[in-house]
């Protein structure tokens, strides 16, 4: 069972998602998230972010927040591998 917290998060996201759905004229929700996860890659580009540590530091909150939802549970180390070059989350 997801914790009350968590499923705020999510009634969050889905608001967000189901805006870009509509945008993009996605097919489903799931093809909605990966465009949606893509196009902020996009704008990261644009704005000079780097979205490779965005996203393992996201991916790290996330796994955090299934284990502890309410407090402050330890981030756990992420890494993401593209074409040999390595990110982590610390």
């Amino acid at each position: 069972m997801t914790p009350l917290m968590n499923l705020k998060r999510a009634a969050s996201a889905e608001q967000a998602v189901a805006k870009f759905a509509e945008v993009v004229n996605a097919d489903d929700t799931r093809q909605a998230i990966q465009d949606l996860v893509c196009d902020i890659g996009h704008l990261c580009d644009r704005e000079g972010l780097d979205f490779q540590k965005i996203i393992v530091i996201a991916v790290g909150w996330w796994h955090a927040e299934r284990i502890d939802p309410e407090g402050i549970h330890a981030e756990p180390y992420v890494t993401l591998s593209i074409d040999g070059t390595e990110v982590v989350s610390w």
